[in-house]
């Protein structure tokens, strides 16, 4: 009994592969003959000993229509049409597919029936009719009320865009699109309203969120709540680290500073730290210190007002040595000065320097 079934199935798809390779040759072979005959050369084309293939493969065809066609004009012509033509599809069609797709009300699916055979009608078939309903428009192009007197919109703009704005497969595919989100959703988003209405009431700001981004939204509240000449709300953390002790793991920016000179080969400087006045001192006497910090305020100070106006409140820098003990120390050190001066809440921290 089931492998009967299972034979009858796979009949059944065997079946529906065949009628639908041959459906899918049917579509494609215009496409195809075309394409060969655009290949063969004129005298060939006009002949009537018929092939398929061309006997002769020639590309002169294209040629010809490149040398000789105006091409620039023909898409400066096509973008006054395209643009607005695709603006009102998109909107109509999908105003229409979500009333179909979720609203209720008489004659829906009578509506929808008759939307479907708009689909089945080949574009074809209504060129003629369509050409004369924007031939003999209303009020437009010296006709009167019923379209007589005049041109319309012949040989018009809005003639090319108007019977194109709004159409029955657009529809369909947008309704479809909409039937694909769970209603389940509309009822949530209708009982979350229906809870905060109380609130929303009471509120004195309301702020919709449905275009913002995190950023602009908090800068929203910032505008709304925040303090002229405050400090800027960012805090930043500069921390100080050994790379033998491992990078830290909430750093942000990481900077190796390890191409200074090393005041632990000093022995009167190996047991101090970048605190003290003798190792700082030691660090910053050498020229090329002096041009590192200039680059690095100059990149500091760059990036604190973008990461600001992106919406970031904590930012979090660690300078680097070997130990943790001396360079990286003073370079945190006179970092944090420098942010202290931009306007910035700056917090040191020196996680090895104590580390033997």
């Amino acid at each position: 009994m089931i492998g009967s079934m299972k034979k009858e199935r796979m009949i059944g798809r065997i079946v529906l592969t065949v009628v639908l390779a041959l459906l899918s040759f049917v579509i494609v072979a215009p496409f195809l003959l075309a394409i060969l005959t655009s290949l063969k050369p004129q005298a060939e084309i006009q002949s009537a000993d018929f092939t398929i293939l061309p006997k002769e493969w020639h590309f002169e065809n294209y040629l010809l229509a490149m040398q000789q066609g105006d091409w620039p004009r023909y898409f400066a012509n096509s973008i006054p049409v395209t643009l607005p033509t695709v603006f009102f599809a998109v909107l109509f069609n999908t105003l229409a597919g979500f009333a179909f797709a979720r609203f209720e009300f008489k004659g829906r699916k009578f509506l929808f029936f008759f939307l479907l055979i708009g689909i089945m009608v080949p574009a074809q078939v209504t060129l003629i009719p369509t050409f004369f309903m924007m031939k003999q428009f209303p009020l437009v192009g010296g006709n009167n009320l019923f379209g007589m007197g005049g041109t319309g919109f012949y040989d018009t703009l809005p003639g090319l865009i108007i019977p194109y704005v709004a159409g029955s497969f657009g529809v369909f595919l947008c309704r479809q699109f909409f039937l694909g989100f769970p209603r389940s959703l509309d009822e949530a988003v209708r009982t979350e309203r229906a809870m905060l209405a109380p609130v929303r009431q009471r509120a004195e700001y309301i702020i919709d969120t449905s275009v913002l981004s995190t950023a602009k939204l908090r800068g929203e509240v910032l505008r709304l709540f925040g303090r002229d000449g405050e400090t800027p709300a960012m805090a930043v953390t500069v921390i100080s680290f050994g790379f033998k002790y491992g990078i830290p793991i909430e750093a942000d920016l990481v900077l190796d500073v390890r191409f200074l000179p090393n005041p632990y080969y000093i022995a009167e400087l190996r047991h101090q730290t970048g605190l003290d006045d003798g190792v700082y001192n030691f660090v910053f006497g050498y020229q090329q210190t002096k041009d590192f910090m200039t680059h690095l305020e100059g990149l500091i100070g760059f990036l604190l007002p973008q990461y600001v106006e992106e919406g970031k409140t904590v930012l979090v820098i660690a300078v680097g040595c070997t130990g943790g003990q001396h360079r990286s120390v003073a370079i945190t050190r006179a970092l944090a000065e420098f942010i202290r001066r931009k306007g910035y809440q700056a917090t040191e921290n020196h996680r090895d320097m104590t580390r033997s």
